[in-house]
């Protein structure tokens, strides 16, 4: 959602049966907008303006939708066509594969977009319903989901800047845990702790345990996630964020919280350092007992 379209989020608390749409829309500060925050306050206007679309987040919203919205699935998407009939003047009439690069696929795709409505393939809504099917089957992601509440919005005001804040819970056991769902092409234990530490989801797991208790008034709860694989076989695992996870992602929040609230407080957004600084390559990079003659040059 760009800053055009926001409006002032409604007072602090927990909300059910709110749509994304309209989620979207609350002028609060979220975790989608750390990474950029904490890069510099050029990215972050850059994203608040204009947003992000990729092919990986609009296939994670369709898995969210198959297994947190089914009932939402028709209003939402539509499924394109395997063929069209070309009009180009040299192959008039003749029936062929769906495909973007064609002017007709294109505006039938833009069209249907600018309706509010999202665009999947054939191939992806059969992945999409690949995994929902396997993150279904697995025991403990479907005891999660079987006692939870799904897309669950809060909003909370933080104790040290003032600031409003929002999460979108995909799925809230009251007392027991929030569960999030996430899709990435590995989720064995080693590979998905860097996916974590890559999209800073030890942040949203900080920021919505902290959030959740700041919006109900009650005690903050474990953050699990559940993961499903976007390349067959499609596995699932699921997982419990650590306390040290926990700690550290508090940490990287409040820091981004604070850098956002003097942005918006003073209305400029710096970009990099304007003074020539020092640079190393990174410390693990370094040989820490160097040769002697090459310490002395």
């Amino acid at each position: 959602m760009t800053m055009e379209g926001r409006v002032p989020p409604p007072e602090p608390g927990v909300y059910e049966d709110v749509p994304f749409e309209d989620y979207l829309k609350w002028d609060c500060f979220s975790k989608s907008m750390v990474k950029a925050m904490l890069r510099s306050g050029q990215h972050l206007l850059q994203y608040m303006e204009k947003g992000v679309d990729s092919k990986a987040i609009r296939m994670g919203s369709l898995v969210d939708c198959l297994i947190l919205e089914p009932d939402m699935y028709e209003g939402q998407y539509i499924q394109a066509p395997e063929s069209f009939v070309s009009q180009a003047k040299k192959d008039p009439g003749l029936t062929k594969p769906w495909d973007y690069r064609s002017p007709t696929c294109r505006k039938w795709r833009d069209d249907h977009e600018a309706g509010g409505v999202i665009v999947v393939t054939a191939e992806q809504y059969n992945t999409a319903i690949k995994m929902r099917d396997n993150v279904l089957a697995h025991p403990e992601a479907l005891e999660m989901l079987k006692n939870g509440e799904s897309q669950i919005s809060i909003v909370w005001v933080d104790p040290i800047t003032g600031e409003n804040c929002k999460a979108r819970l995909d799925n809230l056991r009251r007392g027991i845990a929030i569960d999030d769902l996430k899709s990435t092409n590995d989720a064995s234990k080693e590979p998905f702790r860097r996916t974590m530490n890559n999209f800073y989801y030890h942040v949203q797991g900080a920021a919505y345990s902290d959030g959740w208790s700041l919006a109900s008034g009650e005690a903050a709860l474990p953050f699990n996630f559940i993961v499903v694989e976007s390349e067959e076989p499609h596995l699932v695992a699921t997982y419990s964020l650590g306390i040290d996870s926990i700690l550290t992602g508090r940490y990287w929040w409040n820091q981004a919280l604070a850098e956002y609230s003097a942005c918006k407080a003073s209305g400029k957004w710096p970009g990099y350092s304007p003074y020539l600084e020092d640079i190393d390559i990174p410390p693990y990079a370094i040989m820490q007992d160097l040769p002697e003659e090459v310490i002395n040059g």
